[in-house]
């Protein structure tokens, strides 16, 4: 918590009073985050063709463990009118820089929020996290601290790399040049949620998809925050 009570205060404000920050933190301590104390989170990050949906999948079948997952895209919208909104932003008006303002500091975090909660009715052990959106933490404090707020922090976070030509070739949606720098941006993601640790990178390309999850496995059933949340660990 030590990172969000950072980011409050630095945001604080004349207009601003100091107890309103302190409640909000408290709000924040009890609320939001409480409900995760027993699950542990497992954040996704890479570009798209890196394979993440794919691992999701095999671990989500896998018999180690009982887990769920969630989607973080801008996709799958759970409030109304979310996907209209996302789509009328790209138009060049006035209008549409406005709304995407309301539409990052109001309206997905509070999407965002909706599925957070959704996680808090889950019984599930492992909760494996399909991407964050990456702009929001490469923005301006403000903003950063908005989403950290709103986003759990995970436990681990898996970056998921490779050679950019094959990455790129799978999905035909950038080139190669375009997944690198995708990568790099999600590498910069990853230490802006973690404070640079507990990020694992895992080249996609290199490895088999069986090797893969075997390093996902290996990992986070070798966790010490893991194995301290069980008495009898299932791995």
């Amino acid at each position: 918590m030590t990172g969000i009570d950072d980011r409050l205060t630095r945001i604080k404000t004349k207009s601003v009073p100091a107890s309103l920050f302190a409640h909000a933190r408290s709000y924040i301590r009890l609320g939001i985050f409480s409900s995760q104390s027993k699950q542990f989170l497992v954040l996704f990050l890479g570009t798209d063709g890196s394979g993440k949906t794919t691992l999701i999948r095999h671990l989500k079948s896998n018999p180690t463990f009982e887990c769920t997952s969630m989607y973080f895209a801008e996709k799958e919208w759970h409030l109304p009118l979310m996907g209209k909104i996302f789509a009328y932003i790209p138009t060049k008006n006035l209008l549409s820089k406005a709304l995407w303002l309301l539409y990052c500091y109001l309206l997905l975090p509070l999407e965002l929020l909706k599925r957070v909660f959704a996680l808090k009715k889950c019984k599930k052990t492992v909760v494996l996290i399909d991407r964050y959106p990456g702009y929001v933490f490469l923005g301006n404090a403000i903003l950063r601290s908005i989403y950290k707020i709103v986003l759990p922090k995970p436990n681990i976070v898996f970056l998921l790399k490779g050679n950019a030509e094959i990455i790129s070739k799978r999905k035909n949606e950038a080139n190669a040049e375009q997944t690198m720098k995708g990568t790099e941006k999600f590498r910069k993601v990853a230490k802006v949620l973690t404070n640079d640790q507990h990020i694992i990178e895992i080249d996609t390309t290199a490895n088999s998809l069986e090797e893969c999850v075997k390093i996902l496995l290996d990992t986070i059933c070798g966790d010490p925050t893991y194995q301290q949340q069980f008495s009898e660990p299932p791995c």
